[in-house]
């Protein structure tokens, strides 16, 4: 289950000050303060580049309406992963509300996938 994931951190914390009326240069000056500090940038953090070997199935839900990481995020990495994936965007959902919005339709839908998975001999 990955509900509403990130492709690309530094993209959503841009996206977000951007909406914030803060230059994006900010993150970036402080990358490399990051980058030693953590021993890993803003600019490493990328799971949209390692999901192309991921072989583990993944569900992605994910909010119509949020704001904060857009549903194209999941999107993307449903159609990246190199393993068997499926998704649900939750119509009316902001961020991580889509099993406030529609509990009954969450819980149909990852019964479904989980349904599925049995007797796969392959997680492709």
């Amino acid at each position: 289950m990955a509900d509403c994931p990130f492709e690309d951190i530094e993209k959503v914390l841009k996206d977000g000050m951007k909406s914030m009326h803060i230059p994006g240069v900010l993150l970036d000056l402080a990358n490399p303060f990051i980058k030693l500090r953590y021993g890993v940038s803003f600019r490493d953090m990328r799971p949209i580049d390692r999901i192309t070997e991921n072989q583990v199935p993944v569900l992605f839900m994910h909010g119509a309406a949020d704001w904060f990481i857009t549903p194209d995020n999941s999107e993307d990495m449903c159609r990246a992963t190199a393993g068997y994936s499926d998704i649900m965007l939750i119509e009316g959902a902001e961020h991580a509300m889509s099993v406030i919005v529609d509990p009954k339709g969450y819980e149909a839908k990852v019964r479904d996938f989980l349904l599925n998975l049995n007797g796969r001999t392959s997680w492709k």
